[in-house]
């Protein structure tokens, strides 16, 4: 699975999540939302052509938000697929679609970035999809990386980014494309999917497969 053109997918999940209105973005085949531990429900996914696309944290540039991912990840538990991050394993089953179809419905691949990265992990585990994780926090037990190499996992890592070496599970060992951010910045640029997107992008034009 080619794991770019998820990227857009991803920005408008994002820009849903912020509130935007559905008809200001490409046209989306089902839209996910969840209940976040704040109890609150909002957007966390698109599809399109039967491919799911979670996005991340809303804000990233303060370091009481680092706080809370570590929070967020701070214990592992035992899933049907392997471990996992508790909260995200929470908020996964949560998750429901617009048009009432079950998440397994859409197996065509999953994407994710950050927090979302973790969400695609678990929709990519039961739906038995490909995965693109980019900035995919320690959120994953070795057993349920296990699992996700037979399903062809990606996993972007932009080396300036500390999210994805936050939490206690295990830093993936397989599928990982280390990326170079083309210029410099705070947390936020390195952390940022258009940093992502930019680095994978050099790369490709470069001739460097990942």
């Amino acid at each position: 699975m080619d794991p770019f053109p998820g990227i857009q997918a991803i920005q408008d999940a994002y820009a849903l999540g912020q509130g935007a209105d559905v008809s200001t973005i490409a046209p989306v085949q089902d839209i996910i939302r969840g209940t976040d531990l704040d109890g609150v429900t909002r957007v966390f996914g698109i599809v399109r052509n039967g491919r799911v696309s979670y996005r991340g944290t809303e804000v990233f540039s303060h370091l009481d938000l680092i706080e809370w991912l570590e929070d967020f990840l701070a214990r592992l538990r035992t899933t049907p697929f392997g471990q996992m991050a508790d909260g995200t394993w929470q908020l996964f089953g949560t998750l429901k679609t617009d048009s009432g179809c079950t998440l397994q419905t859409y197996n065509q691949g999953a994407d994710g970035h950050s927090l979302g990265a973790l969400l695609a992990a678990a929709h990519s585990a039961s739906a038995s999809c490909p995965l693109c994780a980019w900035a995919c926090p320690k959120g994953l037990g070795a057993d349920f990386q296990a699992l996700l190499a037979n399903l062809g996992p990606f996993f972007a890592q932009e080396v300036g980014d500390i999210i994805w070496r936050l939490g206690f599970g295990v830093l993936p060992s397989y599928g990982v494309l280390p990326l170079s951010p083309p210029g410099t910045g705070d947390l936020a640029y390195h952390h940022s999917l258009t940093t992502y997107a930019a680095s994978y992008n050099a790369i490709q034009r470069s001739g460097i497969s990942p």
